[in-house]
């Protein structure tokens, strides 16, 4: 299977529980970074991943849920969906 950025996303959405609206993958300076809403939440961002093939499908899911979890860890929220919610992302 050819790993897309979309795919990663949907896969790492219906594991974790967490919107695919609200992940991103970004790729920046060489490497990959969970990027949009559920990036920022993250304390660290950086993947490490050159190329999305370098990764199986499962590593992807657990580098999400090991950020999702430090994060978490830190604060008084149950869930990641929760914490995002919980801001008001608007742009004025």
């Amino acid at each position: 299977m050819i790993l897309t950025k979309k795919k990663i996303i949907n896969a790492v959405s219906e594991s974790s529980g967490v919107s695919a609206e609200n992940i991103e993958l970004t790729k920046f300076e060489g490497t990959y970074h969970w990027s949009g809403k559920a990036g920022a939440m993250f304390l660290q961002t950086n993947t490490e991943i050159r190329n999305l093939k370098d990764y199986p499908l499962e590593k992807w899911k657990e580098s999400f849920d090991e950020f999702k979890k430090e994060t978490l860890k830190c604060s008084r929220f149950k869930s990641l969906n929760e914490m995002i919610e919980s801001i008001d992302w608007t742009i004025e």
